[in-house]
Order: structure tokens, then sequence, then C-alpha cells
């Protein structure tokens, strides 16, 4: 057998004033109104629903982005490309017209 513990006015009192829950303290607590706006796992559900299908639009949004980047990217390689065909054309129009003047100056 365990002795039995001598607990004392004192104690008790030291107890209740640490571990007692007052009118005041109660104030806090939530209340039946307030539990009726939580969200319910159906709510949660539903949410979730939702977030999924937004997500699913912005993921298919950013691939069409991605798609019309990857052209435009494309797109500006090729005309830079032209464009540099077509400067080493002039600069080699301009060598030998550049020629044919020196030519005439000095003939």
């Amino acid at each position: 057998m365990q002795p039995k513990a001598n607990i004392t006015l004192q104690d008790l009192m030291e107890f209740l004033q640490e571990e007692m829950v007052v009118k005041d303290d109660l104030k806090n607590f939530a209340t039946k109104d307030d539990l009726k706006n939580f969200a319910t796992k159906d709510d949660i559900k539903d949410l979730k629903l939702h977030m999924n299908a937004r997500f699913a639009e912005i993921s298919s949004e950013l691939d069409d982005i991605k798609a019309s980047l990857a052209r435009l990217e494309k797109k500006t390689q090729e005309d830079d490309d032209a464009m540099v065909l077509e400067i080493m054309k002039l600069k080699k129009r301009i060598t030998l017209l550049e020629a044919q003047v020196f030519e005439r100056q000095h003939a």
C-alpha cells in the first residue's frame, strides 16, 4: 500500500489558484456560434478540389507561356541569323566597292 499524502488546506488553495478556470478565462473559448463558422471537412474537401483545379489551370497557362516563349526565341534566333547573313553580304559588297573606288582613284 502507498502511504496517503497529507494535503493541507494551503496545498489545496495553491492548486486551485493555479489550475482553476474562472468565468473571464472562458470568454476566450469558442462558442457554439463560433463553431458554426468553422470550416467542415466537406468545406475543406471542396476548397482542395477548387485549388487543385485552379493549379491545373495555372499549370496549363504556364505551359502555354513556355511554348510561346520557345517560339519567340526560335523566331528571334532565325531573325538574328538572317540579319548576320545580310550584314556579311553588305560587308563583302562594301569591300568590293572600296576596291573599285581605290582602283579608279589610282588609275
